[in-house]
């Protein structure tokens, strides 16, 4: 795997796939497949093949559509007969919910035209006319078409946890990306776990030392990287959610203080923490504080931490399951899984596809649940895990609860031809235990430490290749 070759980048590309389409007009000529397709699709005959354009609209605005343009391959010439125009508008009528990113695109022979009501629209509308621009011919092809688009959801997001496994900036900016190409607003950044923080502070920069972590030690953002990584996701219209989880899932916390975070002491340090972060994301209108999978035994805990979030200007946003709030306790709820369940006058952000965990991915977006594999028939089971499944114990790491951290399985492999079955993901959580039932894998042939690939296999449907 090269260091493009993420299987992230797969992975995003592979979620996306699953967003929700609105119908269009039939059509029989070949046209470019939307994704997410708009809300509403009108195809004509012809396309616009213009190798220079000129370009007018609203000075604020143009400059997204000229970027596009240089990408395309189109120059720019006042004198040009093919037009492009862009300008904003105080409304999109059709647009039901969500002006703010609704857009208009025509595309004629002779012109193209985008309204919007703020620059977000005309950038999602350059994003779908990324998706429209043809370049295997020795022309730039545009089929003709109106477009009226508006998004059902305000907040789309992908969450990534970079907590358990760190992911160097530059590749979280590659994330990000993708995710704006397909008009994801959002982007939650988990920067806190049980095996690091990784999120610096200057208050207390041992928070972020190699021996307070468990997993690539050492490894973290800076705050000038952070600042960096804001401004190239507000040039790519996302928002970034930003998570310190408390107070649970923060081993790393107490490893490096001696004290939990619901202790006076802890509690404490974590404020000064919590304000240094909001002040760090200050431009960012929500907080995310966690409050899952921890058992509460300082009433006083979360309420306080609202409060701070609050006093910074943010809006709190917490996970349930996780703290049981009242309507005005808490400002949004995030749904995690099946278990997520929203309260009457809580809003909340419905996340129970799961996210990008650990990089056990597709375990957590597509929930795979009691999935098997057969090698020659014969069943492998999971591998066993290093805590047990039955006691409900949210601070204690599995220890090898992710891909990384698991042993190979040990397999025999047949001369000749090998059978591998998968079976692909069913049901949900119905057993006592709480990690069993969920398996996750992918099968790679290794050898037998785990280090490399097996020379010499094959695979292929037909036994041919």
């Amino acid at each position: 795997m090269t260091k493009r070759d993420n299987p992230m980048r797969s992975l995003l590309l592979g979620c996306l796939a699953l967003l929700a389409m609105a119908g269009c007009s039939e059509r029989t000529d070949p046209t470019p497949e939307l994704l997410p397709l708009p809300q509403e699709v009108v195809w004509s005959k012809g396309a616009f093949q213009k190798s220079e354009v000129s370009l007018s609209g609203d000075p604020s605005v143009v400059g997204i559509v000229g970027e596009w343009l240089g990408g395309a391959g189109i120059k720019r010439s006042d004198t040009a007969t093919g037009k492009v125009n862009v300008r904003l508008v105080e409304r999109i009528d059709q647009a039901v919910v969500n002006q703010e990113e609704a857009y208009n695109l025509t595309v004629s022979q002779e012109e193209i035209s985008i309204e919007a009501v703020t620059e977000k629209g005309v950038y999602w509308a350059v994003q779908t006319l990324r998706q429209l621009t043809d370049r295997s011919t020795r022309e730039v092809r545009i089929p003709c078409c109106e477009i009226i688009d508006w998004p059902a959801f305000g907040i789309r997001g992908f969450m990534h946890d970079t907590g358990r496994s760190y992911i160097s900036l530059e590749e979280i900016k590659r994330e990000i990306e993708i995710l704006s190409l397909y008009k994801i607003n959002t982007f939650h950044w988990h920067l806190t776990e049980n095996q690091a923080w990784r999120l610096e502070s200057k208050i207390y920069p041992q928070l972020t030392s190699p021996e307070n972590m468990t997993r690539y030690p050492g490894c973290c953002y800076t705050q000038e990287q952070v600042r960096e990584f804001l401004d190239f996701c507000r040039k790519h219209h996302i928002l970034v959610i930003p998570e310190i989880d408390m107070p649970g899932h923060s081993e790393s916390f107490t490893r490096t203080f001696g004290c939990d975070m619901q202790s006076p002491k802890g509690k404490g340090i974590l404020k000064e923490l919590l304000a240094e972060a909001c002040d760090l994301f200050a431009e960012e209108p929500y907080f995310h504080i966690g409050t899952d999978e921890v058992h509460f035994k300082n009433p006083d805990f979360v309420p306080e931490m609202v409060a701070l979030v609050r006093s910074k200007g943010k809006k709190a946003v917490s996970w349930s399951p996780g703290c049981e709030y009242a309507p005005g306790e808490i400002d949004i709820a995030q749904l995690w899984s099946y278990m997520g369940k929203a309260k009457p006058g809580i809003p909340s952000i419905d996340s129970k596809f799961r996210y990008a965990n650990h990089f056990d991915l597709f375990g957590d977006i597509v929930a795979v649940y009691n999935s098997r594999i057969w090698l020659n028939d014969q069943e492998l089971l999971p591998p066993a895990w290093t805590n047990s499944p039955d006691v409900r114990s949210p601070e204690i790491d599995q220890g090898n609860e992710n891909c990384t951290a698991r042993p190979p399985l040990p397999v025999h492999l047949n001369k000749g031809w090998n059978k591998v079955f998968m079976k692909l993901p069913v049901g949900k959580f119905t057993t006592p235990e709480i990690w069993l039932v969920k398996w996750a894998f992918t099968a790679v042939f290794v050898t037998p430490d785990g280090s490399r690939a097996v020379d010499g296999l094959i695979y292929s449907p037909d036994k041919s290749k």
